[in-house]
């Protein structure tokens, strides 16, 4: 079976422990909203809690000096002595002699074709064709070329010019340098003991983890076996509440014994009790409330005081609640407060249950937003682990709006955990350069992507907190410039040009985007600038046919490619 929580593993493949900062922003979020403490008015067009952000290794590296490790060292050092003595010998071997150079070996061959025209003179004249004296001539003249040739392949060979004892003894103590600090460098940046991890072999092992990861319900029973047995609580999404707050509410206790008629004190305290989790108290206080108010009672009184009686009344009547709606023609706004009386109770298992069974009674009127929040809360509800059942909530929130920046998040947190930090980075990069500065997702993405990019083999470099991202080019952009007054179009694409160019050079994009730029220069009548990109984008994308050809229509729109 997986491991609980199939969390993202390094290459000695233990298990990495997950964070727990990113609820923060959220309850922030509600805060600056003025929901009450312990309640929370999630939306529908916004997510109003989050997670865990993807977790960093910091497991110990694995000992060298095990018995795989000591034979590796033993090896390393054989070879390295090898290489060192075939070095050393190099250095004190005496000079020798060399064989004949090139120009003596040509002599000799000399000699052998004078010898063949003597032989040849030879025959010439049995055979009457050469006369006596005319064959004198001749021999005399191949006799003097072969004494030439004689000579001149006869002298000593060449001996190799004798190395300064300066540079032979530099080398000799170069060899043990050299050796020391391969070792010695080895040791500080690589590592030894480490398996042979080939990527065919690590991709099949993520696809294996992905599949038979641990489901919701096991995910779940773990963590608060867990949780029990370490004395730690469930996951919680109510804020700690200090002493001397606690001590105010008693004191405003105290005062409304001596003044049961102060509307406005009941009201607060029935914040005040709800915010401590002692919801039987606030309820009480709301009756009061709608008691003290009589007619004047509207239905946000009526409302707070039903969903304070499924407070009290804890899990049995939330479903007791859920399973009448579901028998009823129920409205959405009925089963988020419902799915909000859980959370504000922390219980994130009851809250995921009545989220799901909101989504299956809404059916089609179900939006991405309601299949994020769903996943968000089984995230949660698991200690931050993604499990089968919230990856396919999220996949079902990206088939409705693929640009959902909180599923984009979560689905990147989903890959990391299953040893694909490749497709994390690639997904945390894009979403890094989409959401604002302020966007609660923001935070834990630039606490981990530098970490997620070192084990993806990618080199980058986080951009500066804050930075507002460049203008995106879009094509309603450029049939919008199109249509515009030739002053006003230059304006407008000239800056957002400006913006992309700067971004895809430090930070790179989509084939899309180089598209865009292209067809902006294009626009603009920059025929030279956009046949550089064009020529640029064919080097970047050439290994992704099918990315460059969505390059290529655009090149061909600006009439810079055929």
């Amino acid at each position: 079976m997986a491991h609980a929580h199939a969390q993202p593993s390094c290459p000695c493949r233990k298990p990495l422990p997950p964070c727990r900062d990113f609820a923060a922003g959220f309850k922030r979020q509600d805060r600056e909203r003025g929901a009450p403490a312990g309640r929370s008015r999630t939306s529908v067009a916004m997510p109003q809690r989050g997670s865990t952000c993807a977790a960093r290794c910091l497991c110990p590296a694995p000992d060298g000096w095990t018995r795989d490790g000591m034979a590796f060292w033993i090896t390393a050092g054989i070879l390295s002595a090898l290489v060192g003595l075939t070095i050393y010998l190099g250095l004190v071997r005496p000079g020798q002699r060399t064989p004949l150079s090139a120009d003596g070996l040509s002599e000799r061959m000399d000699i052998k074709v004078y010898r063949d025209q003597l032989r040849e003179v030879e025959r010439d004249v049995a055979r009457g064709i050469l006369s006596p004296t005319d064959a004198e001539r001749l021999r005399l003249e191949i006799s003097r070329r072969i004494l030439d040739a004689d000579r001149l392949g006869a002298g000593p060979a060449e001996a190799l010019s004798p190395m300064p004892r300066w540079a032979r003894w530099t080398g000799i103590a170069v060899i043990p340098v050299m050796i020391l600090g391969a070792f010695v460098i080895y040791n500080s940046h690589g590592a030894p003991g480490y398996p042979d991890m080939p990527l065919a072999q690590r991709l099949a092992d993520a696809r294996e983890a992905r599949i038979t990861r641990t489901a919701q319900a096991v995910a779940e029973a773990e963590m608060t076996a867990r949780a029990t047995i370490q004395g730690a609580g469930a996951p919680s999404l109510r804020p700690e509440i200090p002493e001397e707050d606690a001590a105010l509410v008693q004191r405003l206790r105290d005062a409304l014994r001596t003044r049961p008629d102060d509307l406005q004190g009941h009201r607060l305290l029935v914040v005040s009790e709800a915010s401590l989790g002692n919801f039987d108290a606030a309820l009480v206080a709301q009756r009061r409330v709608l008691a003290l108010m009589g007619d004047d009672a509207g239905p946000d009184e009526a409302r707070l005081l039903r969903e304070l009686e499924q407070l009290a009344g804890g899990a049995e009547a939330l479903a007791a609640r859920a399973d009448a709606l579901e028998a009823s023609d129920s409205t959405r706004e009925a089963w988020d407060e419902l799915v909000n009386t859980a959370m504000a109770l922390d219980d994130l298992r009851m809250a995921h249950t009545l989220k799901g069974r909101a989504i299956a009674a809404l059916g089609d009127a179900a939006t991405a937003d309601d299949h994020t929040i769903h996943a968000d809360l089984m995230i949660m509800s698991a200690g931050g682990y993604v499990s089968p059942e919230a990856e396919a909530a999220l996949e079902r929130a990206l088939r409705m709006d693929p640009g959902n920046p909180l599923a984009r998040y979560f689905t990147g947190l989903m890959l990391s955990q299953n040893d694909r930090p490749d497709l994390t980075f690639r997904i945390w990069e894009q979403l890094l350069q989409d959401s604002a500065p302020d966007a609660p997702w923001v935070a834990p993405i630039r606490a981990n992507i530098e970490f997620m990019a070192a084990r993806a083999g990618v080199n980058y470099s986080l951009p500066p907190a804050g930075a507002a991202s460049a203008p995106r080019l879009t094509d309603a952009d450029l049939e919008a410039a199109r249509d515009m007054d030739p002053g006003a179009r230059v304006q407008m694409i000239e800056g957002m040009v400006a913006g992309l160019s700067q971004r895809l050079a430090t930070q790179g994009g989509s084939a899309e985007e180089w598209g865009r730029l292209i067809a902006a220069h294009g626009v603009l009548g920059n025929t030279a600038e956009a046949a550089a990109i064009w020529t640029e984008a064919q080097a970047v994308f050439g290994a992704r046919p099918e990315q460059l050809e969505v390059i290529r229509t655009a090149a061909r729109e600006a009439g810079v490619a055929d």
